[in-house]
């Protein structure tokens, strides 16, 4: 098995228990906001109920209480369902890129490992250093990691 290969199945491994992970994280998110959705939704219900019985005491009364509720409702669970969406996205692309963090160093840490093996005192550390530079930088140009 070549370097190439083992490079190549480390960072799959990671892409894929980091897509797990934010696969995890997203599902998570989801059924708080599906949660959030059901309480005001049940919310909401139950204000239109109360209104319903004011309706018979004074149609006109009702119908604008309605509406302003109805509304106010909407823009109110429209703003947290937004900010519930962004701190989400917000927080997958951190996790992301800690991620993507934590796999160029086990990728750098198994090139050098790997260099270290192969060339056995034949580079010195600053020569190795540069070699392993230029190979993530390679790597990174074909898509090999895409940090």
């Amino acid at each position: 098995m070549s370097i190439k290969d083992i490079v190549e199945a480390e960072i799959n491994e990671y892409k894929s228990m980091l897509n797990e992970k934010l696969s995890t994280v997203l599902t998570n998110y989801q059924k708080v906001l599906s949660q959030t959705g059901n309480f005001y939704a049940d919310s909401i219900k139950e204000a239109n109920r109360v209104l319903k019985d004011m309706q018979q005491k004074n149609a006109e009364s009702f119908k604008n209480v309605v509406e302003d509720e109805t509304l106010t409702a909407k823009f109110y669970i429209q703003r947290k369902v937004n900010e519930q969406l962004e701190k989400a996205s917000h927080e997958i692309e951190e996790y992301k890129k800690e991620q993507q963090k934590i796999i160029e160093e086990s990728v750098r840490k198994m090139v050098v490992n790997v260099s270290a093996e192969v060339f056995e005192g034949s580079l010195t550390m600053d020569q190795q250093e540069k070699l392993i530079l230029k190979a993530l930088e390679e790597a990174r140009k074909s898509s090999v990691l895409i940090i």
